[in-house]
C-alpha cells in the first residue's frame, strides 16, 4: 500500500482523485482608491484566503472599454481569478472611490464553478456585486461584496436602503440550500445586542456601544433576511475596523452569513499588523481600514481543491527565451532521455508498437520535469511593472516592513528617516511610472511605422490598439466577461448530441465519470476507435489503413522538421490541454542538442507511420466554452473551442502545408494576404461608389450556423486523394473520423463524446477546411441558380470596375 500511495502521489493531477477540503477563509478588506496605491496582486497575496471581497476600489471603464448591457468584468490576479464591478461614470449616487471586487482562489474555486453572476441597477453600479458558486455536492454558496455610500454622502439613506433591497431580492432568488457570505463596508455603526435566552440576536455582545441611523437600517436588512454579523460574535473580531490620524475609530466593516453557518466557525479576527502593513498613510499608527479574516468548516465541499496544471506564460517566456535556462532544462531531459532505464523502457515499448504508451513515456517525462523546474526569476511579485519600477515597489515594501517594526520598538529618529525615504521612494517611482509609459508610447510608435512599411496592418491595429488603451475599431468577441449562466456536463452532452444544424455535432456519448477517473479512459487506448453506433460504423467502414510506404525514415524526416518548424513559429496559440505541455517547450526540446531525446521522438513518429495510429490524446481535446455575448441562454451562448495537444497539431499542420492551399478570388480569411479587414475595405468602396453615383445599396448578409461542426465528412475528404499522397490522406480523415472531445464542468464531472460530423474549431487546418467546403457550396449555387449574364455575385474588379 506504501509503495502505491508513493507512484500515485507522482502522477499528475488528472491521473489521481483529486483532494478535497472543507474550510473556507474569507476575508474582506476596504482597500481606498486601489489602482493608484498598491497592486492588487500585492493585496491578494498578503490577505492569502480563499474568496476575498473588497471595497472602494475606485475601478473604472478605461480598459477594458465597456461594451453594451456589460456591469461587470473578470480578469486573473495572480492564484486568483477576480470578478470587478466597476464604478458608474455618470451616476449621482457613486464617486471616484467606488467599486467592488470578489477574488476566488483558481485552485479552490474554478471559474467553471460560478453559476450565476448578479450586478445591481445602473443607478449603484460599484456599490455591489454577487456570485452563485456551484460545490460538488450540488449545493450552492452566494458571495456579496457591498459598498453602502458614508453618512456624510448626499442621498446616502436611499443609496444605503437601495442596495439592501437588491441585497435581499438576490438572496430571495437563491434556492434554500444556498448559504449567503457577504463582505460589507457597511459605514453604519451597530451597538452590542444583549443575549437574550431563547433568541438568536443578529448582531452579537461584543464591540463598541455606538449606534446611528445608518446602522438601525443595517439592523432591520439583517433581521428581513435572517442573517448575523459574524465579526460582531467573537471578542479578537469585534473591535473597531476602522481608524483615522486623529485617534478616532469605528465598526463598519463585516462579513455576514446565516446562524447556522455562525456555529462552525473556526477562526475570525481583525487583522490589525495586516491592516498597518497595508494602510495608505505612512504612519506608525493605525490610520485606515483593517481586514476581517473569517474561516469556517461546512459540508459542503469545494468545487476545486486540486491543483492546476496549468503553465504560467512568465515561467514558458523565461524558458524559452533565456538561453541559460533553457539549456539547463534542456540537459536535464536529455539525461532523463539517455538514461539506462528510459531507453531499456523505450526499446519494450517500441518493440509492442504501442503508440499510446510511447507517446506517455515523452510526454509525461517533460510534464514531470517541468512542474520540477521552478526558477526563482519566474515569481516575481510585480510582473506588470517594468524591471526598474519593480524595484522600486520591492523597496517600498522593505521600507514599510521597517517602518512596522519600528513602531513595535519605537525609535523616533529612526521613524522619522524611514518615513523620509519612503516618500523619497515614492516620488522616484511615480517618476519611473512616467518615464516607462513615454519609452512604451514611443516604442508603440516605431512599431505601427514598421508594420505600415511592411504592410502589416493587423499588427499595426494592434500596436495602435496599445497605444490608447482603448478597445477600438470593429466589434469581434470579447472575453473580458462571462455570461450571466455556465453550462454544465450534462447539458453539453445533450447539446452535442443534437444535429449540426440545431447546434450539435450528432455527437456520440462514450464516456461519462468524475475528473478523477480520466486515468480509466486513458488506458483503453485504441481500443476506443471502435465504432461507437451503427451510423458511425457505417460512415467509416471505407477507410482502410493503407500499405506502409516505402520511403517511411524520409517522411518521418519531412515530419520531424516541419513539426519542429510549426513549433517554432511566433503563434499566438498559447493555451493546452490539462494533459500537455505549452509548444514553447517541445520547440526547445527538439531544437535544441537533446539527440538522445530527438531520437526516442523519431522513433515515435516512425510507429505512428508504420501503424498508421494516433495516441488517444493527440485525438483527445479538451473543450473550452467561450461566451458569444447573443443574448441567449444555455449552450447556445458559448463557442465551443478545442484545445489539442501542440504536437498533434504541429503534425497535421506539416501534412496539410505540403500542398498550396487556395480559395476562389471572392473568398477572404483563413488564407496568407487575404485577411477579411480587406474584404470589409471592398464592401466600404463598394458602398461610396454606388453613393456617389447616386444608387441604393442592398446587402443580404448570411451567417453560418454551428459552422465547424456542421460540415459534412465527405465534403471534408472530397478532395484528400487527388491533392495528398496515400498516408496523408488517411491520416487528415482519421484527424476527426476519430476525434474525441472531453468536456469538464464546475463540478468536477468528465463527459466525454465522439463527433460524426464536422471538424474541431482550434485544430491546425480547421479554419481552411471550412472556408474550402463552403467555396464549393457558394460555387454550385451560384452555378446552379445563375448564368454568367444573369450573375448576382462580383464578378468585376470592385476598384477598377
Amino acid at each position: 500500500m506504501a509503495a502505491s500511495c508513493s507512484v500515485l502521489r507522482n502522477l499528475p493531477w488528472f491521473l489521481t482523485s483529486p483532494v478535497h477540503r472543507h474550510l473556507w477563509s474569507t476575508a474582506t478588506y476596504n482597500v481606498q482608491f486601489l489602482p493608484n496605491t498598491r497592486p492588487l496582486s500585492h493585496v491578494l497575496e498578503k490577505l492569502n484566503t480563499d474568496i476575498i471581497g473588497l471595497q472602494s476600489t475606485a475601478s473604472s471603464w478605461g480598459w477594458p472599454q465597456r461594451q453594451p448591457n456589460q456591469t461587470f468584468y473578470k480578469k486573473h490576479i495572480g492564484a486568483y481569478v477576480v470578478y470587478v464591478w466597476p464604478r458608474a461614470s455618470n451616476s449621482l449616487y457613486t464617486t471616484r472611490s467606488c467599486g467592488v471586487m470578489l477574488a476566488m482562489r483558481r485552485s479552490v474555486i474554478p471559474a467553471t464553478a460560478i453559476r450565476t453572476v448578479y450586478s445591481p441597477p445602473s443607478a449603484l453600479e460599484g456599490r455591489g456585486g454577487a456570485l452563485r458558486v456551484r460545490t460538488r455536492k450540488g449545493d450552492d454558496f452566494l458571495f456579496a461584496s457591498l459598498y453602502p455610500a458614508p453618512a456624510s454622502f448626499p442621498n446616502a439613506t436611499f443609496i444605503a436602503q437601495s442596495l439592501w433591497n437588491w441585497c435581499a431580492q438576490v438572496l430571495a432568488a437563491q434556492p434554500k440550500r444556498s448559504t449567503p457570505v457577504i463582505f460589507v463596508d457597511a459605514n453604519a455603526r451597530i451597538g452590542p445586542q444583549p443575549l437574550i435566552p431563547g433568541t438568536f440576536p443578529r448582531v452579537g455582545n461584543f464591540g463598541p456601544r455606538i449606534t446611528n441611523g445608518a446602522g438601525r437600517d443595517f439592523l432591520r436588512f439583517l433581521n428581513d433576511a435572517d442573517l448575523v454579523a459574524v465579526n460582531t460574535f467573537h471578542r479578537r473580531s469585534a473591535g473597531p475596523t476602522w481608524f483615522n490620524t486623529r485617534n478616532q475609530s469605528a465598526r463598519i466593516d463585516f462579513i455576514l452569513t446565516s446562524s447556522d453557518v455562525l456555529d462552525r466557525t473556526r477562526m475570525a479576527r481583525v487583522d490589525y499588523k495586516l491592516g498597518r502593513y497595508l494602510q495608505l498613510p505612512d504612519t506608525v499608527q493605525l490610520a485606515d481600514h483593517c481586514p476581517i479574516l473569517w474561516a469556517f468548516e461546512s459540508s459542503k465541499s469545494l468545487p476545486g481543491a486540486r491543483p492546476s496544471s496549468a503553465w504560467p506564460r512568465s515561467l514558458v517566456e523565461v524558458l524559452s527565451k533565456d538561453s541559460h535556462y533553457g539549456t539547463k532544462f534542456a540537459e536535464q531531459v536529455e539525461a532523463w532521455a539517455s538514461s539506462f532505464d528510459v531507453q531499456l523502457l523505450a526499446s519494450t515499448i517500441l518493440a509492442a508498437q504501442d503508440v499510446d504508451i510511447m507517446w506517455k513515456l515523452l510526454n509525461d517525462g517533460v510534464f514531470t520535469h517541468l512542474q520540477r523546474w521552478s526558477p526563482a526569476v519566474n515569481y516575481h511579485h510585480f510582473p506588470s511593472e517594468s524591471f526598474a519600477a519593480a524595484q522600486l515597489l520591492a523597496e517600498r515594501q522593505r521600507l514599510r516592513v521597517m517602518l512596522h517594526d519600528s513602531s513595535v520598538r519605537p525609535l523616533q529618529f529612526t521613524t522619522h528617516n524611514i518615513q523620509r525615504m519612503l516618500a523619497r521612494c515614492k516620488q522616484t517611482l511615480q517618476q519611473q511610472r512616467e518615464l516607462d509609459w513615454h519609452e512604451r508610447q514611443k516604442t508603440l510608435a516605431l512599431q505601427i511605422h514598421e508594420y505600415a512599411g511592411d504592410h502589416q496592418w493587423r499588427k499595426m491595429w494592434q500596436s495602435f490598439r496599445f497605444m490608447t488603451d482603448l478597445l477600438l475599431g470593429p466589434h469581434g468577441r470579447h472575453y473580458h466577461h462571462v455570461p450571466i449562466d455556465t453550462p454544465e456536463t450534462d447539458e453539453w452532452l445533450t447539446a452535442m448530441s443534437l444535429p449540426g444544424g440545431q447546434g450539435g455535432c450528432d455527437a456520440d456519448v462514450i464516456w461519462t465519470s468524475d475528473v478523477s477517473a480520466f486515468a480509466q479512459f486513458q488506458r483503453l487506448g485504441q481500443q476506443v476507435m471502435c465504432p461507437s453506433s451503427p451510423k458511425l460504423l457505417s460512415l467509416n467502414q471505407h477507410i482502410v489503413p493503407p500499405a506502409v510506404p516505402s520511403n517511411i525514415q524520409d517522411i518521418v524526416l519531412r515530419d520531424y522538421e516541419g513539426i519542429v518548424s510549426w513549433l517554432c513559429k511566433n503563434s499566438r496559440g498559447y493555451a493546452v490541454p490539462k494533459w500537455s505541455v505549452p509548444r514553447h517547450v517541445w520547440a526547445l526540446l527538439l531544437s535544441a542538442p537533446c539527440p538522445a531525446f530527438q531520437a526516442l521522438f523519431k522513433d515515435f513518429l516512425t510507429t505512428v507511420r508504420t501503424r498508421h495510429q494516433l495516441p488517444l490524446l493527440w485525438l483527445l481535446s479538451q473543450t473550452f466554452p467561450l461566451p458569444k455575448f447573443n443574448d441567449k441562454e444555455g449552450c447556445r451562448a458559448f463557442r465551443l473551442l478545442h484545445l489539442l495537444d501542440p504536437v498533434s497539431k504541429a503534425f497535421y499542420a506539416t501534412i496539410w502545408n505540403t500542398k498550396k492551399f487556395s480559395l476562389p478570388h471572392t473568398a477572404f480569411g483563413c488564407i496568407h494576404g487575404r485577411r477579411r479587414e480587406e474584404a470589409i475595405l471592398i464592401i466600404r468602396v463598394i458602398q461610396y461608389r454606388f453613393a456617389k453615383a447616386g444608387f441604393i445599396l442592398i446587402m443580404n448578409l448570411h451567417d453560418v450556423i454551428n459552422a465547424f461542426p456542421s460540415i459534412n465528412w465527405h465534403a471534408l475528404d472530397s478532395d484528400y486523394d487527388s491533392q495528398f499522397d496515400v498516408s496523408d490522406a488517411y491520416f487528415l480523415r482519421m484527424r476527426h473520423r476519430n476525434s474525441f472531445c472531453a468536456v469538464i464542468d464546475c463540478l468536477s464531472r468528465l463527459g466525454i463524446f465522439r463527433p460524426k460530423s464536422g471538424n474541431r474549431q482550434g485544430d491546425s487546418p480547421a479554419a481552411q477546411q471550412f472556408s474550402g467546403s463552403f467555396a464549393k457550396l457558394i460555387r454550385h449555387w451560384d452555378r446552379d441558380n445563375y448564368n454568367v449574364l444573369d450573375s448576382r455575385l462580383a464578378s468585376r474588379d470592385v476598384c477598377t470596375g
